[in-house]
């Protein structure tokens, strides 16, 4: 299995070349992510003109909550989770396809949870 990714790895490397600095760790962008700034920050679905307005910021929020919930030293536990979901399902006000599927799957996560 092994002899197989690295010649997969080989070959891309070849046909687009290799644009990664040697000796450079990737991170994960929501690696360091604290709980209190996301929650503070997921109050923004409460207003209805900045959802219309800046649906990329509801976007990039959604995104942070789904990873502080994969974070199992940062879940949302019950009265924040709650509070999420009722400040998520205010974003099906907005007409963004993108927030709309964001919305979707955070409420799909939360339902699995």
């Amino acid at each position: 299995m092994g002899d197989i990714f690295e010649e997969v790895t080989k070959g891309l490397t070849e046909l687009f070349g290799d644009d990664d600095p040697k000796g450079v760790e990737r991170i994960h962008p929501y690696t360091n992510l604290e709980k209190a700034k996301v929650l503070q920050d997921a109050r923004i679905f409460h207003d209805d003109h900045l959802v219309r307005e800046d649906p990329q910021k509801c976007c990039l929020v959604l995104a942070q909550l789904m990873a502080l919930m994969q974070d199992t030293n940062q879940a949302l536990q019950g009265d924040e989770a709650t509070e999420i979901f009722f400040g998520v399902t205010k974003l099906f006000v907005s007409n963004d396809l993108f927030l709309r599927r964001m919305t979707y799957l955070f409420i799909k996560e939360i339902y699995e949870r």
